[in-house]
């Protein structure tokens, strides 16, 4: 490490030419203020996607919640669904009760659902 000291002394062991750094400088700010620009343009272009996911992705829930309410007012299998109040199931007969007294034709008629097939609220 000394050898080297006593050959260079404090400089560099190399040597730019003259002007080196501010021809360097002068290409960086060239350059700078050519693509910028392009820059803007990018910008503005990332932000339209931006929106437009955005909205997409509004339209995506709104549907959504549009049809789960949809399908909540309609029983989940498009008829007419009867919506019941407090009052109306406690004024009801029990479940045995109404069975046995519907017919055998009536209990053929009566559509059994699976978990899968009663929506979720």
């Amino acid at each position: 490490m000394n050898d080297l000291k006593k050959t260079f002394g404090n400089g560099l062991p190399y040597s730019e030419p003259a002007g080196y750094v501010n021809k360097l400088l002068e290409r960086c700010r060239d350059r700078a203020i050519a693509e910028a620009p392009r820059r803007r343009k990018n910008r503005a272009v990332s932000r339209l996607w931006l929106s437009v996911a955005g909205a997409a992705a509004v339209v995506a829930i709104v549907a959504t919640v549009a049809l789960r309410l949809t399908s909540m007012t309609s029983g989940g299998n498009g008829d007419d669904a009867v919506l019941c109040s407090v009052e109306t199931v406690e004024q009801s007969a029990p479940l045995s009760v109404v069975l046995a007294s519907m017919t055998d034709d009536q209990l053929a008629d009566v559509s059994y659902y699976s978990t899968d097939d009663i929506p979720e609220y």
